[in-house]
């Protein structure tokens, strides 16, 4: 987007448009939209708090997501790369696993306002890329690195300036593992709202909340002339381990009974 420009928007029923400033949780943004709140859950036991939404745009010369219920309000002036229902999720206390409220609501619950690092939200993509055998590719950060230091994590990261999400989601996935994408096998999974800190506490303890982005996740498969072992080459200044999980072995280590 241009320096004017939120790279994160809702569009109301009234078709005002509001951008979402750092540090604002989403779900405050569309509190009028109370009727599309829900808990959903993945598997048996964890829940997030969801909203079902209805459009991104993709367009590498003014990338930004266009959140709304309505599409009647969207405008069609730029081409669009989804415009169909999609999730829209954050964190929710889960003491089971080590979970905490997503920090950003949580401060605004309190009335606590922190000075924000950037002046408006910004943009994240990772890629969910699967192997011919299913098996995930799952990454370690660096220990120095600013945000999330030695988390796990899938391949990711901003956009470029003139870069549309796909792109910087193959990019990021090459530059950080070596590891290419079969572009025609690309689709979209959903967004999440990402805090760090993941704690209002910790954030608080910071003076301010070290990053606030709506990450797209996006769904591929590994490029067909790719071997997903011998051309795995990780970039050590970002990522210092990676492996391929069976989506049995993922669900078993995050499982609350296996935190437990």
């Amino acid at each position: 987007t241009n320096e004017n420009e939120f790279p994160v928007s809702f569009i109301q029923e009234s078709g005002k448009v509001i951008g979402l400033e750092y540090g604002t949780c989403p779900f405050n943004v569309l509190s009028n939209y109370q009727e599309f709140f829900k808990k959903s859950t993945f598997g048996e036991e964890t829940e997030v708090q969801m909203q079902e939404i209805n459009y991104v745009e993709d367009n590498k010369n003014n990338t930004r997501l266009v959140i709304t219920h309505t599409k009647s309000n969207i405008s069609q002036q730029s081409p669009s790369l989804w415009s169909h229902s999609i999730p829209l999720a954050h964190a929710l206390e889960i003491p089971e696993i080590g979970s905490v409220h997503c920090p950003s609501q949580k401060l605004s619950s309190l009335g606590i306002q922190l000075k924000p690092r950037f002046p408006k939200t910004r943009i994240g993509v990772v890629v969910m890329l699967t192997d011919n055998n299913s098996r995930l590719l799952i990454t370690r950060r660096a220990s120095g690195l600013r945000t999330f230091p030695s988390a796990w994590v899938l391949p990711g990261g901003h956009l470029d300036p003139n870069e549309s999400i796909t792109q910087a989601g193959i990019r990021e996935c090459f530059e950080e593992t070596g590891i290419k994408c079969d572009e025609s096998s690309i689709k979209l999974f959903g967004l999440w709202e990402s805090n760090y800190p993941t704690s209002a506490e910790k954030c608080q303890e910071n003076g301010q909340i070290g990053g606030h982005h709506i990450v797209v996740y996006l769904i591929a498969k590994i490029n067909p002339n790719q071997h997903p072992e011998f051309d795995l080459k990780l970039q050590k200044q970002e990522t210092d381990l990676a492996f391929w999980i069976s989506p049995q072995t993922l669900k078993f280590i995050t499982s609350p009974t296996t935190f437990s």
